[in-house]
C-alpha cells in the first residue's frame, strides 16, 4: 500500500492511542486478499482504526503545529456532545476510498462497489486527519 497505509503503531504516535493485547490480537491479520490490497493501492487507504472518538482525535491532535492559516479542525464544535463526536466504529482494518486524483479521503465517493460498506464519521475523521 505504501504511503496508503496507517498502522496501529501511527495511531499510538500520532493520537495517543493505547492498545491492549486483546486489541492487537484483533487486528493482527489483515483481512483483505493481497489481490484485493493490489487492486485498492492507489486508489484506498488502509487503516488499522483504533477505537477513538472525532472528540478524542480532536483532543489528542490539539498541539499539532500547522501552518499559518491552517486546522485539522474548525472552531465549530457542534459534534462535542453528540454520539457522532463521541462515539467509537469498530476496531479492525478498513479500506477507506481516496478522493480521484488526491491523497485526500471523501465521503462522496462511498459506497465502494469492491469494498461495500460505507465507514462511519469516526473512522472518516481518523483517516482524515
Amino acid at each position: 500500500m505504501g504511503k496508503n497505509f496507517f498502522g496501529p503503531e501511527e495511531a499510538q504516535k500520532y493520537f495517543g492511542v493505547t492498545l491492549s493485547k486483546r486489541q492487537f490480537g484483533q487486528i493482527a491479520e489483515i483481512p483483505f486478499s493481497l489481490k484485493k490490497l493490489m487492486e485498492c493501492k492507489d486508489t484506498h487507504i488502509l487503516v488499522a482504526y483504533a477505537p477513538i472518538s472525532i472528540v478524542a482525535v480532536r483532543r489528542n491532535t490539539a498541539k499539532v503545529k500547522l501552518p499559518h492559516g491552517y486546522k485539522l479542525f474548525s472552531e465549530h464544535n457542534w459534534y462535542d456532545g453528540t454520539p457522532e463526536g463521541n462515539g467509537v466504529s469498530a476496531i479492525g482494518w478498513y479500506l477507506v476510498r481516496k478522493m480521484p486524483g488526491s491523497d485526500l479521503v471523501g465521503l462522496h465517493d462511498l459506497p465502494d462497489p469492491r469494498i461495500g460498506e460505507i465507514q462511519e464519521a469516526a473512522v472518516m475523521v481518523y483517516t482524515i486527519i
